[in-house]
């Protein structure tokens, strides 16, 4: 008796892995922090009340996502949202005005 072997895993779409970054809620905090304004690593940390080595962990994974972008200002990075990934794309969007996500239909 032979085994078949498994299908290859297909590589998520770029909506959900923008939901399951959103899933975590420290970074579901980080957008709507930055739904703000642009900010660096340690006042988002501090905004979030969570240390900088999480907050900079869980930017990466936004950023890694398409969420937000960052540009060097000095010795540190200064993170913004990327609003057209956030507002709307892929028939979803993420409301950052209250904590529910609404998934359109």
């Amino acid at each position: 008796m032979s085994m078949k072997a498994p299908p290859p895993r297909v590589a998520p779409s770029r909506t959900v892995e923008q939901l399951a970054a959103l899933g975590e809620h420290n970074r579901f905090k980080l957008v709507r922090q930055l739904a703000k304004g642009p900010a660096s690593v340690s006042a988002l940390a501090a905004a979030v009340g969570d240390k900088v080595t999480n907050t900079s962990h869980h930017l990466q994974v936004l950023r890694t996502a398409g969420l937000v972008d960052c540009d060097k200002a000095g010795r540190e990075r200064v993170y913004r949202l990327v609003r057209e990934a956030v507002e709307d794309g892929d028939c979803v969007k993420y409301p950052l005005d209250d904590a529910v996500l609404a998934v359109c239909g």
